[in-house]
């Protein structure tokens, strides 16, 4: 299953229970704007996340459960090039404060950073600054869906769901469908008057 099946199903689900968030899904990212961000991240784009965007370029008013929403392709440019920029001011500052060994403060390894390393990419937020991100590392990593918390750092959760962003998209798919997630407790759907997707703890 690639990105554009998983999403599929969720319109389909979307298309027949919750018609305004699916009308509130946006069209394809354009060839220009994922230009733009593969320029802005030095690299080619992970597959996955290409394809996602060129399925959508965000996702309007749908929301995973937790609150994120996918990011537009110019949403995660904003995002990456400002957290790299904040990295390395910190790297930076470190070095400052002990300039009798600069090479102490080498780049770390994916999983092993404090704050914010180049191979990761956000692919979803929150309403409090939160992120999901995937990392294009390589190694047992790569393309790993990463959560990413304001005073806590990253992680990666375990679970199939988080394997990669299009396991995070078909897990949502059968949770509508099955009527329950269980990551970061339980879930489950619902559809308000006006026919927008929520979520609620079961």
């Amino acid at each position: 299953m690639t990105p554009a099946d998983a999403w599929a199903d969720i319109e389909a689900w979307l298309r027949l229970n919750a018609p305004a968030t699916f009308a509130s899904l946006p069209e394809a990212a354009s060839g220009h704007v994922l230009q733009d961000l593969q320029a802005h991240i030095g690299g080619a784009l992970p597959a996955e996340l290409k394809d996602a965007l060129l399925r959508h370029d965000g996702a309007g008013e749908f929301m995973l459960p937790g609150f994120h929403r996918f990011s537009s392709a110019d949403t995660i440019r904003r995002e990456y090039v400002a957290w790299r920029v904040a990295d390395e001011r910190r790297i930076q500052q470190l070095r400052d404060k002990h300039p009798q060994n600069p090479g102490q403060y080498p780049r770390p390894l994916p999983g092993d950073h404090p704050l914010w390393h180049p191979c990761w990419i956000p692919v979803c937020h929150d309403e409090s600054g939160n992120l999901l991100f995937v990392t294009h590392a390589e190694g047992e990593e790569a393309g790993r869906v990463g959560v990413f918390e304001h005073g806590d750092g990253a992680s990666f959760p375990t679970g199939p769901a988080f394997d990669s962003l299009t396991r995070l998209l078909e897990t949502t798919a059968q949770a509508l469908r099955s009527a329950g997630f269980p990551i970061w407790g339980e879930w489950e759907p619902y559809v308000d008057d006006q026919g927008f997707l929520e979520w609620k703890e079961a």
